[in-house]
């Protein structure tokens, strides 16, 4: 393999790492809820600290 080649195939791959980090951020971005709801009262809190805190 020639340097060349091995210079291209390292860009590659931190290529793919950043696409799978970008990725793996805005997959967990996605599933935090902005709401957290009472299902008692139906109340919505910003945080699910200030749901528990509640009553």
């Amino acid at each position: 393999m020639t340097k060349r080649m091995r210079e291209i195939e390292e860009k590659e791959s931190i290529a793919l790492a950043n696409t799978l980090m970008l990725l793996t951020n805005s997959f967990n971005k996605n599933h935090v809820p902005l709401e957290f709801e009472c299902k008692t009262c139906g109340r919505k809190f910003s945080s699910f600290q200030a749901l528990g805190g509640q009553n």
